[in-house]
């Protein structure tokens, strides 16, 4: 799990957070996907998920994304009006 978190960590400091390189990264490898980066990186966000070239990462990154942003929704509705501190 410590390395798992560290790996995402670094994930997240060299794609600048953008959560469609991060996934990139996990699943193809972060140096592949910082030339996906270079070439697209401009775009809107939509648009950066669909031009990920590799079948296998396009579809894992959507997945996670989709999970994300579920949990996403489903946090934001089960902690409505709660005071979290």
């Amino acid at each position: 799990i410590t390395f798992g978190i560290s790996y995402l960590g670094y994930l997240h400091r060299r794609f600048e957070g953008n959560p469609i390189w991060m996934a990139s990264g996990y699943n193809a490898g972060p140096t592949i996907t910082a030339t996906w980066v270079k070439k697209w990186g401009h775009l809107p966000l939509d648009e950066q998920l669909e031009l990920i070239p590799y079948d296998e990462t396009n579809a894992y990154a959507k997945r996670v994304l989709r999970s994300f942003w579920m949990y996403e929704a489903l946090d934001s509705e089960v902690f409505k009006g709660v005071d979290i501190k």
